[in-house]
């Protein structure tokens, strides 16, 4: 439960951008599962569809931070990896990170999967779990998804 007052201000920031372009019906994917105890035990699923003339374009998932660490849970990556596949659309991996003293958002970056060549490296977490970190110029300004989902359309 910790870091999801940073999920939720991504989100906050996200939706207010899917939503200012006004094309795109966004509705929820997977369960907000933030309150059970094992919740990390299962899957992971994105947490909205965007949706173009009744067809699901591609799935998104909001990811607050304070970290200067562009990375992701692996159960996570892998999940999403596996659900693009399966489902036949991307995954994009919506990133905001803030300034820990001041809580200003400082940057909210995109990234797609499946991409064989966004992770640069594995650690471990504080946590235990193993994350992976993806190469920083493989995101692209959040402000601007429209350019990608217009792609999407075509």
């Amino acid at each position: 439960q910790r870091n999801y007052s940073l999920h939720d201000r991504a989100e906050t920031e996200g939706l207010k951008v899917l939503n200012s372009h006004g094309r795109f019906k966004i509705e929820n994917f997977g369960e907000d599962r933030r309150y059970e105890d094992v919740w990390e035990a299962g899957e992971d699923k994105p947490d909205i569809k965007i949706i173009f003339e009744n067809k699901v374009i591609c799935l998104l998932d909001w990811k607050g931070k304070y970290s200067d660490w562009i990375c992701v849970n692996e159960r996570a990556y892998n999940s999403y990896d596996r659900i693009s596949k399966s489902l036949n659309v991307p995954i994009v991996i919506a990133m905001a990170r803030f300034q820990k003293q001041t809580n200003n958002l400082i940057s909210f970056q995109y990234f797609i999967l499946p991409d064989d060549n966004l992770v640069s490296k594995k650690t471990k977490s504080w946590d235990g779990n193993i994350v992976n970190h993806f190469f920083p110029n493989k995101g692209k300004n959040f402000n601007k998804i429209d350019y990608f989902l217009d792609l999407l359309i075509k």
